[in-house]
């Protein structure tokens, strides 16, 4: 199977099987693709209403870390690690480390020596690092995570590897679109 097809199905699968809030229009793109009926997309809507408004994502936790991510999208998640099976993950945005934590979790399951390499410019999981989970399966990049030296670096440490990205830094578009492209 070629990469651009492996990808539009993990795409297509993960289109159909997530919830995708768009901001413009305040109407749940995944949820046309989940179900024709009014009733269904308008639970989907009032889910990711509340949820966003009562910010419900600042009280998401994994082992005891904030996370600040939507369940609905760790589960998504785990799904794609358990199929895909890499080596190594690259996060970008570590925050807290929950989520960081999570992903070890589930790459622990499934591959016997994979890593996280989580990249931020400021870290904040001291509480995170003192779990063994963390220090056995998570390398951290203190860096822009689209710095030439930081995506050299990374590039230095999967070389060969099976790598899944995932880019949770800063939420906007000229900065997703420069992660996409360092990492593409």
């Amino acid at each position: 199977m070629s990469a651009a097809s492996f990808l539009k199905r993990i795409l297509n699968r993960a289109v159909h099987r997530a919830t995708d809030r768009i901001a413009d229009f305040g109407v749940n793109l995944a949820a046309r693709h989940l179900s024709d009926r009014i009733e269904d997309r308008v639970i989907i809507r009032k889910f990711n209403k509340i949820y966003y408004d009562f910010e419900l994502f600042e009280k998401m936790e994994w082992l005891g870390i904030p996370s600040m991510q939507n369940p609905c999208d760790n589960w998504i998640m785990q799904e794609i690690i358990m199929e895909v099976k890499p080596d190594f993950m690259i996060e970008t945005g570590t925050g807290w480390g929950g989520t960081t934590l999570f992903y070890a979790t589930v790459l622990s399951q499934v591959s016997e020596h994979g890593k996280v390499i989580t990249i931020d410019i400021v870290p904040q999981f001291e509480k995170a690092s003192k779990l063994k989970l963390f220090q056995d399966r998570v390398e951290f990049i203190k860096g822009s995570p689209i710095s030439s030296e930081v995506v050299q670096e990374v590039a230095r440490r999967v070389k060969g590897k099976k790598v899944l990205v995932t880019l949770d830094a800063k939420h906007s578009y000229e900065y997703v679109l420069n992660e996409m492209k360092s990492y593409a």
